[in-house]
């Protein structure tokens, strides 16, 4: 067995692969450079048994220490492994990966959602600040990051922190050439995007359509019912904890004033 050492949105991950599946790989997977110490919610210890090419994946999550856990899953590549496993963590500690682009806001950050060519990107721009994560994030209810193996044993997550974390790369065991800083910060703020005229403006959304925003920008929803339900009652309690709100930009317009207020509450 060989064991390697990944980051995936927010859980710092050892993966066990099986000897024979490295010796067949014509560039064996490698160590993500500093993986152990990046920031990171969770740490999960990997166990990955081949299944042939197809075949459903299944996977056993339990806790063995706080934040910390321990799975085993049956999949037909280590990248459906890790995924499955990232998921059904997320699910078991309240969180969510939304379509998202993070940017620095204070000392904690903003998210702005919406469908492709909505301008979150611009909104990034015009904030003027620097970026977490261009495409997908984590978002975990109760999240700060905890401390490497080696520092000790993780302290209680806080009920009322909520922190979002970059989800890069996009799949595990891929070529890790993009530049990423792999930050994470507390979250301030979800903000759907629509461009403006004249001035930009700002607006928070009722708890309802607060929820059913953040489900139109959730990944991972499937087709269960009961996850469906765990996903709406971990999207309900992100309206309570954070601002969830609809931002209009103007081209030309900083941001920054006019978010100074969710600024000011990181």
């Amino acid at each position: 067995m060989a064991v390697f050492k990944h980051w995936l949105g927010g859980v710092r991950l050892s993966v066990v692969l099986p000897d024979a599946f490295v010796a067949t790989e014509p560039v064996p997977p490698r160590d993500m450079p500093g993986a152990e110490t990046l920031p990171a919610f969770a740490e999960l210890e990997l166990d990955w048994e081949p299944t042939p090419a197809g075949s459903a994946t299944r996977c056993s999550l339990r806790e063995v220490s706080p934040r910390r856990f321990v799975a085993q899953v049956e999949a037909d590549t280590p990248r459906a492994a890790t995924s499955a496993a990232h998921d059904a963590l997320c699910v078991q500690v309240g969180a969510v990966t939304l379509h998202a682009s993070i940017s620095v806001l204070g000392a904690g950050a903003v998210a702005f959602i919406g469908p492709s060519g909505a301008g979150k990107s611009t909104a990034s721009r015009l904030l003027g600040s620097p970026v977490i994560a261009r495409d997908r994030a984590v978002v975990v209810l109760g999240g700060a990051p905890l401390p490497p193996a080696a520092e000790g044993p993780a302290a209680p997550p806080s009920g009322s922190q909520t922190w979002v974390y970059a989800l890069w790369p996009r799949e595990p065991f891929e070529a890790y050439s993009e530049p990423a800083t792999f930050r994470s910060a507390p979250l301030a703020g979800v903000l759907r995007v629509r461009q403006g005229q004249g001035q930009p403006a700002l607006r928070r959304l009722a708890p309802a359509a607060g929820v059913f925003t953040l489900l139109e920008n959730a990944s991972g929803k499937g087709p269960d019912g009961l996850a469906q339900d765990a996903l709406l009652e971990v999207l309900a309690r992100l309206t309570e904890r954070v601002f969830v709100g609809e931002i209009e930009t103007v081209l030309g317009h900083s941001l920054t004033e006019l978010l100074a207020p969710l600024a000011a509450e990181c």
